[in-house]
């Protein structure tokens, strides 16, 4: 007879628990030990094992802990990026250069030509002021906004939805 792990374990219900004090969001009913995780095999907290079948929705396809990463020359350049962060490409390092020829030779053949451009962002927000930028530049777009813009909401704004959504 297997055992059927039952998630959250107790620690991931604490982690889980603990970050609704701080943010309101609906992560999965467990937390990842990134450390024990391999492979496409997340590992818990609470030290169960499941398999990720889609790799994080397909932006973790090399999986957990593969050996490669953790290769000397792979870790000190990691290393120098993760400490550095540089605005790529506003601010042209060597290594950018080397990620952009790295993405035009990944290219799919049906993209290649000889006016290929690669966009390459950070976020969702990224992605939408690079469009725009775009589609300002190719048609001479404009756009209105027709609620007041903000980057970020005020901890009473958080407050005030936490309190509409959560019963006291």
């Amino acid at each position: 007879m297997s055992i059927i792990p039952r998630y959250p374990g107790p620690l991931s219900t604490a982690m889980l628990e603990e970050l609704g004090h701080y943010v309101i969001a609906t992560p999965y009913p467990f937390a990842v030990d990134l450390e024990n995780s391999q492979g496409m095999y997340l590992a818990t907290v609470d030290g169960q094992r499941l398999f990720d079948w889609a790799g994080y929705f397909g932006s973790k396809l090399i999986g957990h802990n593969h050996p490669r990463l953790f290769e000397p020359d792979y870790v000190h350049r990691l290393v120098i990026a993760a400490n550095n962060k540089v605005a790529n490409p506003d601010f042209l390092t060597p290594q950018c250069l080397e990620y952009y020829r790295l993405l035009h030779r990944l290219a799919p053949r049906s993209m290649c030509n000889p006016h290929l451009e690669v966009y390459s962002v950070n976020s969702g927000a990224e992605a939408v002021e690079n469009m725009m930028k775009y589609l300002v530049a190719k048609f001479n777009a404009k756009f209105y906004a027709t609620y007041p813009a903000r980057k970020s909401v005020t901890p009473d704004q958080l407050k005030a939805l936490a309190a509409s959504i959560r019963p006291t």
